[in-house]
């Protein structure tokens, strides 16, 4: 993933406290806040156009003043996407898709928020594959992997099944294996279980431009596909854990792969120090940072989860940073960075 230069304001570093520090190295914590995918809560019925704005677009001004902020939950939030995805767009940090199926893992790094995105999301289904080391990101093209590219109708099962889990499970020229990422008990990989990978399916709801839908009860487009590729996911990743199937709405190629927009697409987010946590019995100044993901789906943020970091650091930055340097080169704060107390 690509940081982008933005690296962690200590001065903002909150802190918690807990009866006992969990012991595990690298891990998910408790269970995933996953939201709603649909652009509204309310019971209105809207027409989605199939020129190249949406009805759902709107004017954003001064969009480029905004700040990447982990500590700003809000849903929907098309102003923090837009930037999002123009720096996504500046930095090459779109995953691609060259591939009937493509696939790249990445690592979330340990010194400033990262994050990587897939864009061009028009009828094609996605998948994130997250746990406490980083993520998985995959595109998968609607033809000729769901669909016949000459019938248009659905491919086979076995068909299915042996072009999607083959491909996953081998890698290819451009599809990262996911077995090579699982390792083993004694060389565990980033999708071992003992890093607890949490699966998300991400394919587009069932909507015909210019005919009025109900947005509080959208259909997908592909449910038994979406259900099967989940599926094999998690039989394929042992110790894997369902994240869900999430929707979106599909307009055209244009919207999905323009620098400044948030339809058609999704970004994952780390933030490898979002709260410091001290166990209320413990030493004084000692603890463990804990970091936190967040997906987005077009305007929307569809889950946020905490994990673990593997240290136990005093809460002096300026000595997380000095420890850290001799375990692994890298800081997320400056020698001259403390937080009072």
């Amino acid at each position: 993933m690509h940081d982008f230069s933005l690296t962690i304001d200590c001065a903002k570093l909150s802190t918690s406290t807990t009866d006992a520090l969990p012991t595990q190295s690298y891990a998910l914590l408790g269970t995933p806040k996953v939201l709603d995918t649909l652009p509204t809560t309310t019971s209105e019925k809207t027409s989605l156009s199939p020129g190249p704005k949406s009805t759902r677009n709107q004017t954003i001004e001064g969009r480029s003043l905004v700040a990447r902020d982990f500590s700003d939950d809000r849903s929907p939030n098309p102003a923090y996407m837009i930037r999002l995805s123009e720096m996504l767009t500046d930095y090459n940090g779109w995953i691609g898709d060259n591939g009937d199926i493509t696939g790249v893992w990445k690592d979330y790094g340990l010194q400033a928020i990262t994050m990587a995105g897939i864009n061009g999301l028009h009828g094609c289904t996605a998948v994130v594959i997250i746990s406490a080391r980083g993520g998985y990101l995959s595109h998968i093209w609607e033809f000729p992997v769901f669909k016949d590219r000459r019938t248009k109708a659905p491919t086979p099962d076995d068909w299915f099944d042996a072009k999607v889990f083959g491909t996953f499970g081998n890698g290819d020229e451009y599809t990262q294996s996911i077995r090579s990422l699982i390792g083993d008990e004694a060389n565990p990989g980033p999708l071992n279980k003992v890093n607890t990978p949490l699966v998300f399916v991400v394919t587009p709801y069932a909507i015909i431009p210019g005919v009025t839908v109900d947005l509080n009860n959208l259909p997908l487009l592909f449910p038994e596909r979406a259900s099967r590729l989940m599926n094999g996911l998690i039989k394929m990743i042992p110790g894997s854990a369902v994240g869900g199937i999430l929707g979106y709405i599909a307009l055209n190629k244009n919207e999905a792969t323009s620098r400044s927009g948030y339809e058609g697409r999704l970004v994952l987010e780390f933030n490898p120090y979002e709260v410091w946590v001290e166990q209320s019995d413990a030493p004084p100044n000692t603890g463990r940072q804990y970091g936190r993901w967040r997906l987005w789906i077009a305007e929307n943020l569809v889950a946020h989860q905490f994990f673990l970091l593997p240290y136990f650091m005093p809460r002096s930055l300026g000595v997380v940073h000095r420890r850290r340097s001799a375990l692994s080169g890298t800081s997320p704060c400056p020698d001259e960075c403390e937080v009072d107390g």
